[in-house]
């Protein structure tokens, strides 16, 4: 509807379908740099929120181990953020114990975002690896993705 709405106003406006979509990718931006801003300023919230979700799956009956990943990953980058150091520990723990032992190379196929949270998380690690303090945590995880992309699903 919002692109059809755009598309109207440029052709009755005059307005290049090139610069419409300058546009648009401009506003796209601006919306994800919003919503960065928004998770840093409330990064140990948004934290304890992702981590409570993904708690939350792990412990269900239907136990959905990408979704849970996909949580534990934000949740780490989060309190990554907000530098609390004992329960990005704990995120990073929860994730090569209970994620990453459970997923298999299709979860990867499905839920590509997997990947874009993890290269996240990792060059966030990277940035803040002072001393050596995240060098375990980012072998543990390089490790724990390597592993699950090489596993097939059961049959």
């Amino acid at each position: 509807l919002a692109q059809s709405f755009r598309t109207q106003v440029a052709t009755s406006g005059g307005v290049s379908s090139n610069s419409l979509a300058q546009q648009n990718e401009d506003f796209n931006r601006k919306i994800l740099l919003m919503v960065e801003l928004v998770e840093n300023r409330s990064a140990h919230p948004f934290g304890m929120l992702y981590f409570d979700y993904a708690t939350r799956i792990v412990n269900s009956p239907q136990k959905n181990y990408p979704v849970a990943t996909e949580y534990f990953l934000a949740a780490s980058l989060a309190f990554l953020r907000a530098r609390d150091e004992s329960f990005l520990n704990t995120s990073l723990a929860r994730l090569s114990q209970l994620c990453f032992p459970n997923l298999k190379a299709d979860d990867f196929a499905v839920k590509p975002v997997l990947d874009e949270r993890f290269a996240q998380l990792v060059e966030a690690l990277d940035k803040a690896n002072v001393n050596g303090k995240h060098t375990v945590a980012l072998m543990d995880l390089r490790r724990g993705i390597l592993e699950a992309k090489r596993r097939a699903k059961a049959k």
